[in-house]
């Protein structure tokens, strides 16, 4: 059976802390006209039980999903046969709050991206605290980028939306190439969304977000964030690039071989985006240099604003090679699967 939408849910948590999730997702299937994908690598013979016996023709269960995430996202993402495809977490949940309204078919031949329903960011501790349902919807793929920043907020819930489901494909399959695969990445992933088309709204969708990780004051952050790089297999020190990391990984993922967008608008995103974080990363540099070795700093200072990008990404890349020797070269592998040229060449 195809349908318009999927939910694909990559699934590591066991039954009875998934369970809610699940069953939201098939009760919004069953009256939405979705299919759903469920990517199973808990191991929870309970939960496999149960789950292969959900006899509904819109659920397809796999079982033995692979134990990396971002692997076991692609796994369940490549079984989509829909338009628009949203990943929901295990932990979230997902509501039909009324009849759609919306004809798919007509929004795919106008190129829209994604589909967002409201989001509401729920903690344990205060209940629904913020409701993302801004849209982003202009022309020009850095006025989208633009917009996205400034609406955020430090919140990046939109990416738990309704992707075109080929575009979502493509980006996870570049995306394995990536050195880390580190959750600190999920801003670069969704910037390359957001510079291949535009984000519109969907009222009649639901979407509580639970986020019982990243609620609480500044310094719990920073050890969540902290915590990020150390389960990517580097160390905690790398929150003082992130900034850099994410000007070089933005650079890379918007500037893919398999995006849509045309290649000179590709370019000039990928650009912009990469100076304005580099930007951000030298200005936090100059605030906390105290926290850098003389061997950082000593290269940190030579990237220059004012050369060419090619300069600036030769320079970052060194940047990364000192503070974490062997990540260059990983880093011009992904660079050269993602784009399709060898490091720094952009055509």
């Amino acid at each position: 059976m195809i349908n318009p939408l999927s939910i694909c849910i990559p699934s590591n948590r066991n039954f009875n802390r998934a369970k809610a999730s699940i069953f939201s997702a098939v009760s919004f299937c069953e009256n939405n006209q979705t299919n759903l994908i469920i990517s199973d690598n808990a191991n929870d013979q309970n939960k496999t039980k149960i789950l292969k016996n959900i006899d509904l023709p819109f659920v397809k269960y796999l079982f033995n999903g692979p134990d990396i995430a971002i692997e076991n996202w692609l796994n369940a993402v490549k079984e989509s046969s829909s338009l628009y495809t949203l990943i929901l977490s295990d932990d979230d949940l997902i509501l039909n709050v009324e009849d759609n309204k919306i004809d798919f078919k007509e929004l795919k031949k106008k190129n829209i991206l994604g589909i967002k329903p409201v989001i509401n960011c729920w903690n344990s501790s205060v209940g629904v605290y913020k409701t993302n349902n801004f849209k982003i919807d202009q022309d020009d793929p850095i006025e989208r980028v633009i917009n996205y920043r400034k609406n955020s907020s430090g919140d990046n819930t939109s990416m738990y939306s309704f992707f075109d489901t080929q575009v979502l494909k493509d980006l996870l399959t570049v995306f394995l190439y990536h050195p880390t695969r580190g959750g600190y990445t999920d801003w670069a992933f969704t910037h390359a969304l957001i510079s291949s088309g535009k984000l519109v709204n969907d009222h009649s969708k639901l979407l509580v977000y639970k986020n019982n990780n990243w609620f609480g004051d500044a310094s719990h952050i920073i050890s969540q964030t902290k915590e990020l790089f150390t389960k990517s297999g580097l160390n905690e020190r790398g929150i003082l690039f992130n900034m850099l990391f994410r000007a070089v990984d933005i650079f890379i993922l918007v500037l893919r071989y398999n995006s849509p967008l045309n290649r000179l608008l590709l370019i000039e995103t990928a650009k912009f985006s990469f100076k304005f974080y580099i930007k951000n990363f030298k200005e936090y540099f100059l605030k906390h240099i105290k926290n850098f070795t003389p061997n950082e700093a000593s290269v940190i200072e030579k990237i220059d604003m004012n050369g060419t990008i090619e300069a600036m990404l030769e320079q970052s890349l060194e940047v990364i090679n000192v503070y974490f020797p062997g990540l260059k070269q990983k880093y011009q592998n992904f660079y050269l699967k993602t784009v399709g040229h060898e490091w720094g060449i952009i055509k």
